[in-house]
């Protein structure tokens, strides 16, 4: 997991490897597999458009989606999957369903930032209209939790560089200004790592990684 444990969000979660562990929006199952690799025995994926379904010993990917799925699961994550569901009290319904007792719900998702609203506008790669139904405040998907009886236990805001690569790129195309898109073209991929550095020691980062638990 060695790949994984550079993203915060996998760090906050107190794993063991007796753990039942699911992945919604599994993908190909690169996380799990990885997992498998550390010595996971019980991983579970889903995901609705996964090409073809595995069943191996203690490792299982189906093209499901959670309302199809049952069982209980010590964790459950979701990266980046939620903010592609229409429906929000749905999806967290299905979720606490599937959530086992004293179990954990790490979540990433894109977030609302006033910082990268006002330097990018429509240009903001968050916004990654129509696939995204959903940009959540704090407060926004705090009421989500609470309505659905769950809360935060731990929470960090960050961001990716592939987040500000992007939106500056968008903004490069996007403008009729060309000392834009020069400077786009000017500026290497070390510089932007700094500009990402910059925005995460502000504060100002554009995803938010949750960890979450049923309400006592």
């Amino acid at each position: 997991m060695r790949e994984y444990f550079r993203h915060k969000w996998v760090t906050m979660v107190p794993w063991s490897r007796k753990q039942r562990i699911l992945d919604v929006g599994c993908g190909r199952g690169d996380l799990l597999r990885s997992m498998q690799y550390a010595g996971f025995k019980d991983l579970t994926g889903i995901d609705p458009f996964l090409p073809q379904e595995i069943s191996e010993n203690g490792f299982h990917l189906y093209r499901k989606t959670m309302e199809e799925l049952e069982g209980k699961y010590d964790v459950i994550v979701s990266c980046h999957s939620l903010e592609h569901l229409s429906d929000q009290h749905s999806a967290m319904r299905s979720l606490k369903r599937l959530l086992a007792p004293n179990g954990y719900l790490a979540i990433t998702i894109p977030m609302y930032n006033e910082y990268f609203l006002r330097k990018y506008g429509n240009a903001w790669c968050s916004w990654s209209i129509p696939h995204h139904f959903y940009l959540h405040s704090m407060e926004s998907f705090q009421k989500l939790l609470s309505a659905n009886n769950l809360q935060i236990e731990k929470h960090i805001q960050s961001t990716h560089i592939s987040y500000v690569y992007d939106s500056e790129r968008y903004l490069a195309m996007l403008s009729d200004d060309p000392l834009v898109k020069k400077r786009f073209a000017e500026t290497s991929m070390a510089e932007w790592k700094r500009e990402m550095w910059r925005v995460i020691r502000a504060g100002n980062g554009d995803c938010g990684l949750f960890l979450i638990r049923h309400k006592n």
